[in-house]
């Protein structure tokens, strides 16, 4: 099922982007999938099984995760955009096309939306929030040598898809400084906040606060879920994503209104 294309973006200093995208004949619509910090495209594998019979659906390794090059370069939220908005030309995605962010994925979804209205037609922001919570905890850690790092890497295999170096500079040049609060009240797309209903990462609280401000905003509980939903309950997810992406949702009431997903 998993079908990589290599994009080579004009950047400075140049890299190269591993980019799932899966495209049936004749689709007309088209999903972007932006996983978080230190995550990968793979971890959207069961949402491009469920739409990819309809919908094209995209899905890239950022900078420095999963497949893509890891260049030394800034890993600032501007790099970042950059990154995603050249992908976008180079796969020639359509004019409109929804946007499905998680966790920090949510910061860029965010700021993708708000900069170009005219291309996002749906966003769905999953285990975010406008503030993302960093604990002392893991500030702590980012200062430790990249060799330690790279040890509690390997002893704790699959949850970080990026290396220490990447790391360092991603989270303290992107994920700390972002305040996504100016950004709601520009948000024009209609827009689905999914909550993980155990989520410990980002509480519950900052992801409904975020929704309230948003024009045009929903939310889905997903129950027994915690900071991955989309794998820890891959099929509420899909099902949450289908009643929005294909308007089986109730009208739009300008505030969020809050449901929970069937089990």
């Amino acid at each position: 099922m998993e079908q990589r294309r290599r994009i080579e973006l004009d950047s400075d200093p140049p890299m190269t982007m591993s980019v799932i995208d899966v495209r049936p004949p004749n689709a007309s619509q088209a999903i972007l999938f932006i996983h978080g910090a230190g995550g990968n495209a793979t971890h959207w594998r069961h949402m491009i099984a469920h739409f990819s019979a309809e919908w094209r659906c995209v899905a890239p390794d950022l900078r420095g995760h999963g497949l893509s090059d890891a260049p030394d370069s800034t890993y600032a939220l501007d790099e970042l955009m950059h990154d995603i908005e050249r992908l976008v030309d180079r796969l020639a995605l359509p004019p409109r096309f929804a946007v499905v962010a998680h966790s920090f994925g949510g910061a860029l979804g965010m700021t993708y939306a708000t900069r170009h209205p005219e291309r996002v037609d749906q966003l769905v922001l999953m285990a975010t929030a406008s503030l993302i919570p960093l604990n002392g905890f893991l500030k702590v850690v980012l200062k430790l040598p990249p060799w330690t790092l790279e040890l509690i890497k390997r002893l704790a295999p699959g949850r970080l898809s990026c290396s220490a170096h990447v790391l360092q500079k991603f989270v303290p040049r992107c994920v700390f400084p972002f305040n996504g609060e100016n950004l709601l009240g520009h948000i024009e797309a209609p827009t689905l906040v999914i909550i993980g209903e155990r989520d410990r990462v980002v509480p519950r609280l900052a992801s409904q606060m975020m929704a309230d401000r948003i024009r045009d905003a929903r939310i889905e509980i997903i129950r027994h879920a915690a900071h991955m939903p989309l794998i820890e309950r891959p099929d509420a997810v899909n099902r949450a994503l289908a009643r929005f992406l294909e308007k089986r949702v109730m009208s739009w009431r300008g505030t969020a209104e809050e449901v929970e997903a069937a089990p």
